[in-house]
């Protein structure tokens, strides 16, 4: 039977000795030890007993040894996820996690809508439309150079993200509406997002004061030029579809709690 040793005394002065499972098992260079190399103190050893009898004693190359402890990592590591996993699915439960794991994916990662130009299409997620809506349309022009910044709004999303997981830490009703906060975020972006370039809004070019309705007049051709080049990209129904889901259960769990005791 082969197991797994480690040696505590090598060879230079006698016999060496090595412990396996807690046992001391005495060896011989000359009888026992496997290895073109020396055997010294501390190295890992794969050894072969019969009872109490050591029969052969080798070396365990780096590379194996790495390879083992990788693999203990990665199980310890997955252990841990699973005990961390199942205890978010009791806390939170699977729906709302899958929901919230839907609106970060359509959010960050999904173009929610598109804008064809001359040079191309240019996609934007969710978080760059908010940079957009942020800096009232000039993060457009920033996002063609790789620049932009939600502001206020990404804070605004960092807490609509965490308003359905809320309830479980907070025991007034109340916190069951914070579900409907991604889609009421959703919908205020979209209203300031068909307000960009809203040529009633206020001029800093002083054009408007020589002739307002024909500056509003252009500036509204062009918000419309832009608009018809704007498409919905695929994350946009996705979160929208996450967000209705979420605020739908956020608000029939809020209407049970209220109806039922606390």
């Amino acid at each position: 039977m082969i197991r797994r040793g480690r040696i505590l005394r090598d060879t230079t002065a006698g016999p060496g000795l090595l412990v396996v499972d807690d046992t001391q098992l005495l060896f011989t260079l000359e009888r026992m030890w496997t290895s073109a190399g020396p055997p010294a103190r501390g190295m890992v050893v794969d050894v072969e007993v019969n009872g109490s009898n050591v029969v052969s004693v080798a070396p365990v190359r780096r590379a194996q040894l790495a390879r083992e402890q990788a693999e203990r990592a990665f199980a310890s590591a997955r252990q841990g996820g699973a005990a961390l996993a199942h205890g978010a699915v009791a806390r939170f439960g699977l729906p709302a996690l899958v929901a919230g794991a839907t609106l970060v994916v359509g959010w960050f990662f999904l173009a929610a809508a598109s804008l064809t130009t001359p040079l191309g299409r240019i996609d934007f997620t969710f978080w760059q439309v908010l940079a957009a809506v942020n800096t009232g349309g000039e993060a457009m022009m920033q996002r063609m150079a790789g620049i932009s910044s939600p502001g206020i709004y990404g804070i605004l999303a960092a807490l609509a993200l965490a308003g359905p997981f809320v309830r479980p830490f907070c025991n007034d009703r109340r916190a069951h509406l914070g579900g409907v906060l991604p889609l009421l975020l959703m919908l205020v972006v979209a209203w300031k997002a068909l307000h960009l370039g809203d040529p009633s809004g206020k001029d800093t070019t002083g054009l408007a004061s020589a002739n307002p309705t024909f500056v509003q007049s252009v500036a509204r051709d062009v918000r419309d030029e832009i608009w018809r080049s704007i498409s919905l990209g695929f994350g946009a129904y996705v979160s929208a579809a996450a967000a209705a889901y979420v605020a739908l259960v956020s608000v029939r769990r809020y209407l049970a709690a209220t109806a039922g005791p606390a």
